[in-house]
């Protein structure tokens, strides 16, 4: 029923720019789209999360202030900040080779010695970039997921799971979830 709704073009705004891909199907959104121009970061991350919202209400026949999150839980589709997160930490468990955990900056057994190492940044087009932010999101996911990364398919399947059972409308929300875990 879903899959009819893939391959989609939106129009951004008054920009010339389309969003090729689907706002169910979390593998296919681009990392590049969000951090293009800083500025109108969140613009579009709203408008587009409000296109998702509004075709999920047109499938359920609901109201338009009703509330969104429990028919992504239901239907088990992934919020565009779901699929933003699921698109990062996928990106940086494929690519661990650029990153170093804890363990390899320093040798004391710390709590936190298999989480990735977060350098020493003051700029914020730096800090809130891909790079870094794969590495905090992923930083931030619950123990049993983390400890599931060298087995791909278990490990996609997993986070596919919790990013779908929680339904976060922001990232924010993410982290949030995490410090109360």
């Amino acid at each position: 029923m879903f899959r009819l709704l893939c391959p989609t073009e939106y129009k951004i705004g008054s920009h010339a720019r389309y969003i090729k891909n689907d706002i169910f199907c979390p593998h296919t959104l681009l990392i590049k789209l969000w951090y293009n121009s800083l500025g109108q970061l969140r613009i579009r991350q709203k408008k587009i999360f409000i296109i998702q919202k509004k075709s999920i209400r047109i499938i359920t026949n609901s109201k338009p202030r009703d509330s969104c999150r429990l028919h992504f839980k239901n239907f088990k589709i992934m919020t565009m900040y779901s699929q933003y997160i699921y698109s990062l930490i996928i990106h940086t468990v494929n690519n661990k080779h650029l990153y170093s955990p804890n363990c390899e900056i320093h040798k004391y057994g710390t709590r936190y010695n298999n989480n990735l190492h977060l350098p020493i940044a003051n700029l914020t087009k730096y800090t809130e970039g891909p790079y870094f932010s794969a590495m905090k999101l992923y930083n931030h996911l619950p123990d049993y997921i983390k400890s599931l990364t060298c087995d791909q398919k278990r490990f996609k399947n997993t986070l596919k799971k919790f990013l779908c059972q929680h339904s976060f409308y922001s990232i924010q929300k993410y982290y949030e979830f995490k410090d109360n875990f």
